[in-house]
């Protein structure tokens, strides 16, 4: 989705008791799909003005490049770390992570930290 405006039609998702964009701006897929269609994506860093009753979640720390993060696919070098695995536990169950255990994004937002 086209990151520009984002703020105008998250604020319409009046029916989401919480709602977390996910970003990486290193991310080859979406980076490749924003060179392709002419637009930035939102997923590969929000822009100003940020929705204010929206998290925003960097994962650029923890995966560099990769796009399915979320995934332990075989055969692929990338591993999710038990701290991604717990925080999509929690979000895939209706739970809100810890986010006093997140740092601040240098970006905007939260930050993912890196796998030790």
């Amino acid at each position: 989705m086209n990151r520009q405006g984002h703020h105008r039609w998250l604020r319409n998702l009046n029916f989401a008791e919480h709602i977390v964009i996910h970003y990486n701006r290193a991310d080859y897929k979406l980076n490749g799909a924003s060179f392709l269609s002419g637009n930035r994506k939102l997923g590969s860093k929000p822009r100003y003005p940020y929705h204010h009753g929206v998290r925003y979640v960097d994962f650029h720390a923890a995966t560099g490049k990769t796009h399915n993060y979320f995934l332990d696919i075989p055969d692929r070098s990338f591993r999710r770390g038990a701290f991604i695995h717990a925080y999509y536990l929690a979000l895939l169950h209706g739970q809100q992570p810890d986010w006093r255990q997140m740092p601040r994004s240098p970006w905007v937002g939260y930050q993912i930290p890196p796998t030790p």
